[in-house]
């Protein structure tokens, strides 16, 4: 990938940002910066150094199985499942020497019954400095954990000392300066500067995240399925006046037309409660994460979209596995890539097994139930989270009858299961109070459903509900407000005043689209919010 890929403005289905290399070097000497990603398969030229990556939290992430615990299902001599010879392709590979060693399956595909760990892909990253990736969410619902590779910084100045070398040789060539001349014009390279993390090691990558309330904030889905061009926040060039202000956020909400100046309003929104400092909406979170070359690695969370920028050449070697016992990440990323118009190709073990009733039996319920039962151990307050995660896994699997295939048999072994989990939680034994806790102040569970019912409506009437994920009664907070129009500007998305209504807000925008038209829109939206003063950064 170029630097510069999914910016916004470009065309989904564009291959400019796309390019063919011959090697590693073609990646880190080019005019260009570029981001290669190999995916390892079969092809062995390449070290899978992803292979020794010591994941953390095995409750979570292990692929094996529990030393000394049994199935009480009592068939275990039937996990094996019968590979086609098309869907074994992949299963052993070997080292350089020569010794045999297991491969991935083939990109998520499962042979055998193991822990609640699924391992999906494996990859090495080669980036040249100023390569940035814009906005994007992981595969499918999938936790990646990558490392960045210790750097030689003598190397490093000597490559950038060659390029010198080779870019006045080439103005030697056209007729320019000579080899050993010094030009004026243009210094020769350098390293960047190097900049140190937390732990004291060169920071490589930054990878900027934004939470999963704030998705409409940064990605505008229904402008990009019209437009078939990448739609999103310009984490660089969003001036003030393109944002709502703190004074608009806070109730009553402005009446005041657009085409005039900002006036305090006389209306809340509907369904807000409480005071202002509580119902006033936010503008959106980031987090910052940087990546050290040799220093801690990183655990990336499903479904928080995010962009990476490479602040200097080097090799991020990382794996991709999803965790069963968070299922219902999965169950939020299918439903979010169903409302994309170029959906992804899915990982096989989504589509195919999770989508047949015998394997997702073997795969998927079958290590659940198992954490089920552990969980309710009281050996300490991981077994309190193992079982509220197992126990969600396991009614999400059984909910969604679209996408997760149960036969009747499963069906009844699952509905048994979470009934004796209900009954085994009301017993006030100590683990089962600090198991019931953990399930009732489970974040992800808590927020799941206000998540997807704010999905639904994303961009309705071309307006933003500021407060869509706000959880209320239990749901969603959709339709309380306040909204924003917004508008797009070579893919930028500009909000318009916060109203108390959508149809306010959609009455908003057709004064923005027309400004957009005539190259007035900056000019409106200053004038309208030029009388705020806004906090000093």
């Amino acid at each position: 990938m170029v630097g510069g890929w999914g910016a916004p403005g470009t065309h989904l289905l564009s291959e400019r940002k796309m390019k063919m290399v011959d090697s590693f070097a073609e990646v880190v000497d080019g005019d260009e910066p570029l981001n290669l990603q190999m995916f390892h398969r079969d092809d062995t030229s390449v070290p899978a150094l992803a292979r020794s990556l010591a994941w953390p939290l095995p409750e979570f992430f292990s692929v094996e199985r529990e030393a000394g615990d049994g199935d009480e299902s009592g068939d275990d001599s039937s996990d094996e499942d019968e590979p086609s010879p098309s869907s074994s392709r992949g299963r052993h590979s070997a080292s350089a020497d020569g010794t045999p060693v297991a491969a991935l399956p083939a990109q998520g595909a499962l042979y055998k019954t193991g822990g609640v760990g699924v391992p999906l892909d494996q990859a090495t990253r080669l980036s040249a400095a100023n390569a940035l990736t814009w906005w994007h969410l992981d595969d499918c619902g999938e936790f990646v954990f990558q490392v960045a590779l210790p750097l030689d910084l003598d190397a490093e100045a000597e490559r950038y000392a060659e390029r010198g070398r080779r870019r006045r040789r080439g103005r030697s060539a056209s007729g320019g300066a000579g080899e050993d001349e010094t030009s004026t014009a243009e210094p020769p390279p350098s390293p960047p500067r190097v900049l140190l993390g937390p732990t004291g090691k060169p920071v490589v990558k930054l990878f900027v995240f934004a939470r999963r309330e704030d998705y409409e904030w940064i990605s505008q889905d229904g402008v990009m399925n019209q437009t078939m061009k990448q739609s999103a926040l310009d984490l660089f060039d969003t001036p003030d006046d393109f944002l709502p202000t703190p004074q608009e956020l806070t109730p009553p909400f402005s009446d005041a037309p657009l085409g005039g100046a900002y006036a305090p309003g006389s209306r809340t929104a509907a369904g807000a409660d409480g005071d202002a400092a509580a119902t006033a909406a936010k503008l959106p979170v980031f987090w910052v994460a940087p990546l050290e070359a040799g220093g801690c690695p990183l655990l990336s969370p499903p479904n928080v979209i995010h962009l990476v920028m490479t602040l200097r050449d080097c090799v991020m070697v990382e794996e991709r596995r999803l965790s069963l016992l968070c299922v219902d990440e999965v169950q939020y990323f299918q439903r979010r890539a169903a409302r994309w118009c170029e959906p992804p190709v899915e990982y096989r073990f989504l589509r195919e097994d999770l989508a047949d009733a015998a394997r997702c039996a073997r795969h998927a319920v079958r290590p659940l139930l198992r954490a089920l039962r552990l969980g309710a151990r009281d050996d300490d307050d991981t077994d309190g989270v193992r079982w509220a995660r197992a126990r969600n896994a396991l009614a999400t699997l059984s909910s969604d009858r679209e996408r997760y295939a149960m036969d009747e048999r499963t069906r009844a072994k699952v509905a048994a299961a979470l009934a004796a989990a209900e009954a085994w939680a009301a017993t006030g034994d100590a683990a089962a109070t600090r198991a019931a806790r953990r399930s009732r102040e489970d974040p992800r569970a808590a927020a799941h459903g206000a998540l997807l019912a704010a999905m639904t409506r994303e961009g309705e009437k071309n307006a933003h509900d500021l407060n869509a994920t706000a959880i209320r009664g239990g749901g969603g907070g959709g339709g309380a407000g306040p909204f924003c129009a917004v508008a797009h500007e070579r893919g930028r998305p500009r909000w318009g005043p916060a109203r108390a209504t959508r149809e306010q807000a959609a009455a908003d925008r057709k004064e923005m689209r027309r400004a957009v038209k005539e190259g007035t829109l900056a000019e409106l939206l200053s004038r309208w919010r030029g009388g705020f003063r806004r906090p000093s950064h």
